[in-house]
């Protein structure tokens, strides 16, 4: 779906609805903005191609956060795509090469005496799943860097849901790409949810933050893009 000339957004179908990536472009250059769970990696091809672009072109891959729907077909697309650069804030990227285990992983790690075997078996496949979509970041990202491209992308740390937890804010098109910072409920836009937010407090300073960006169009990973001009 296109957004902005510069943003199309992917929808990834899941076993509770989908999520949506996004796919920035601007004849020089081709992003995405986070990657799916793991074993998406076709759906996800397929979702960058009928958005007119070929996967294998992609230049860069900006990861938002370490949770497994975000880097879960990473590795694959390096593959895919070997000169795309991978990029993370500084915080997450040693949870992403795996140097240190998922913050939510770990949670559940510290409580796996207290959970029944549903919740263990839920346990034992997310580290697997984490195991075998590691991958390293080439370049570090920090709260304020500008990338050079669609415009200018902006990156801005909203930590709360996870400690490095970044949007994109692409400045030409006033469009912000919020991750897990921001969600839409109805054509409401509201915070982190609480249930998946390492930092409650944290998590509504950083929202605070990003609403005071002069945004057009917003993107939420978990509810798709609500447009800010409309009545």
């Amino acid at each position: 779906m296109k957004i902005t000339d510069h943003i199309e957004m992917l929808e990834l179908k899941t076993d509770g609805g989908a999520i949506y990536p996004a796919l920035l472009h601007d004849g020089s250059h081709l992003i995405l903005a986070d990657t799916g769970f793991p074993g998406q990696t076709e759906q996800l091809k397929a979702a960058i191609a009928e958005a007119g672009f070929a996967p294998e072109r992609l230049t860069a891959i900006i990861i938002t956060h370490q949770d497994i729907d975000h880097i879960g077909c990473a590795a694959d697309l390096a593959k895919i795509a070997p000169g795309a650069e991978i990029m993370a804030h500084v915080e997450e990227a040693p949870y992403i090469d795996g140097s240190r285990t998922p913050v939510k992983l770990a949670a559940l790690e510290e409580r796996r005496e207290e959970l029944d075997e549903p919740m263990k078996d839920v346990l034992d496949n997310m580290r697997r799943g984490f195991a075998n979509c590691r991958v390293k970041a080439d370049r570090l990202l920090r709260d304020g860097d500008v990338l050079p491209w669609c415009g200018g992308i902006e990156i801005i740390h909203a930590p709360g849901h996870t400690p490095g937890h970044i949007c994109l804010f692409v400045q030409g098109d006033g469009a912000l790409i919020a991750g897990d910072a921001l969600n839409i409920n109805g054509r409401r836009l509201t915070g982190a949810n609480p249930v998946h937010t390492l930092d409650a407090e944290l998590a509504r300073r950083s929202e605070a933050r990003l609403r005071s960006y002069p945004c057009k169009h917003v993107l939420c990973y978990h509810g798709g893009a609500l447009n800010l001009d409309l009545p």
